[in-house]
C-alpha cells in the first residue's frame, strides 16, 4: 500500500463525508442530556456553593478541581442561581441549533464548570457528556434540524466533516474495550458472580429491594451467571462488531438492552441515556452521505466531478463537455 493511499485513508477515515443528520441527532441528544443534568444539580446548589462550607476550597489541581465559573468567590446565594440559570442558555442554544460550533463550546464550558467545582460527584456519564460536547465542537452540527439551518438562504449541504461522529465512536468502542480488559482481570466478572453482587449493592439501588427475590432464588443464579459472561464477551468483542455493517446491529442491540437495564435497575446518573445517545453515531452506516459509495450506478468520484460543474440557468450540472483549449 503507497503513502499516499494511506493518507488518503487516514483523511477519509476521520474528515470524510457524513450525512448532516448525524451530528444534527447528537448535537440534539447530547443536548437534551446536558440540560437534564444541569436541572438536577439545582436543589444542590445552595449546599454545594455555600461560602461557608468545606466545598468553598474550589481550586485543588491534585484532586482534579479547577477554575471555573463556579470557582468565584461571590457566587454564592441568589447569585449562585443567577449563574447556574445562565448556564442553560448555551444549553438551550445547543438544543436548537444556535450558533455553530461556538455554542458546543460553551455548553461543554458550563457542563466542564460543575466537574471542576465538584469532580467527586461526577460519574462516568458525566464524563462521556464531557467528552460528547467537546467532540461536537469539531464540526459542523448544526447543518440540518437546527435555527442556522433555517436562518439560512441557501440549501443545506448534502454531507459534513465526519470528525465528531468518528470520534464518539472511537470514544465508545475505546470505552467498551477498556472496560472489558478491566472487567476480566477480575474474578467475579470471570466465575459469573459479578452481576449479582452489582444488583445487590445499596450504593446503585434504584428498585428498593424489588431485586431481592431474583438475587436470593437459586434458579436464577445460572441466569444471572451466563449474563455476567455475556455481557464481558460483548463489551470486549464491540469494537470488531461495530466495523462491519453485518455485525454492527447485533453490537448496538444488545448495547440497548444491557443500558436500558442498567437504568432500570441502577441509580448511575446520566450514564445510561449518554451512552444510548452516543450509539446514534454509528447509525451513518444507515444514513451515509450522498458522496458516500455509488450513487444509481455511478462512482462517488464521478458524483463529485458532477457536483463541481458549472450550473446552468435551472440550478443543474451543465451537462456540456468542456471546450478545448486554443
Amino acid at each position: 500500500m503507497s503513502v499516499g493511499r494511506i493518507q488518503r485513508w487516514w483523511w477519509n477515515f476521520w474528515w470524510g463525508p457524513a450525512h448532516p443528520g448525524v451530528p444534527a441527532a447528537l448535537r440534539i441528544g447530547l443536548a437534551t442530556v446536558a440540560i437534564w443534568a444541569h436541572l438536577s444539580w439545582w436543589p444542590e446548589v445552595d449546599t454545594l456553593l455555600d461560602v461557608e462550607g468545606q466545598a468553598r476550597n474550589v481550586v485543588d489541581w491534585s484532586v482534579g478541581r479547577g477554575y471555573s465559573v463556579y470557582s468565584i468567590s461571590g457566587v454564592t446565594g441568589d447569585l449562585a442561581h443567577v449563574v447556574h440559570a445562565l448556564g442553560l442558555v448555551p444549553l438551550v442554544a445547543l438544543l436548537v441549533g444556535f450558533g455553530g460550533r461556538w455554542t458546543s463550546v460553551l455548553a461543554w464550558l458550563v457542563v466542564l464548570g460543575w466537574y471542576q467545582r465538584v469532580p467527586g460527584a461526577s460519574t462516568g456519564g458525566d464524563r462521556l457528556l464531557r467528552f460528547g460536547l467537546l467532540y461536537l465542537s469539531t464540526g459542523h452540527t448544526t447543518a440540518a434540524w437546527s435555527v442556522d439551518a433555517w436562518r439560512r438562504k441557501t440549501p443545506s449541504p448534502s454531507s459534513v466533516s465526519r470528525l465528531p461522529v468518528r470520534l464518539i465512536q472511537v470514544q465508545w468502542a475505546a470505552m467498551y474495550a477498556l472496560s472489558g480488559l478491566d472487567k476480566a482481570r477480575g474474578s467475579t466478572w470471570r466465575d459469573g458472580t459479578a452481576l449479582h453482587y452489582a444488583l445487590s449493592s445499596r450504593t446503585f439501588d434504584r428498585l428498593d429491594g424489588l431485586l431481592h427475590p431474583i438475587l436470593e432464588s437459586a434458579a436464577w443464579a445460572p441466569i444471572l451467571q451466563a449474563a455476567t459472561v455475556a455481557v464481558l464477551v460483548w463489551e470486549l468483542a464491540f469494537p470488531a462488531l461495530v466495523v462491519f455493517g453485518r455485525t454492527r446491529w447485533i453490537a448496538l442491540l444488545v448495547g440497548i438492552f444491557v443500558h436500558v437495564g442498567i437504568g432500570v435497575t441502577m441509580s448511575v446518573g446520566p450514564f445510561t441515556l449518554v451512552t444510548l445517545v452516543g450509539y446514534l453515531a454509528f447509525f451513518d452506516r444507515w444514513f451515509p452521505a450522498e458522496t458516500h459509495g455509488s450513487v444509481k450506478g455511478r462512482s462517488a468520484t464521478h458524483t463529485h466531478m458532477q457536483s463541481s460543474r458549472p450550473l446552468d440557468e435551472h440550478g443543474a450540472p451543465n451537462q456540456s463537455p468542456p471546450q478545448e483549449l486554443p
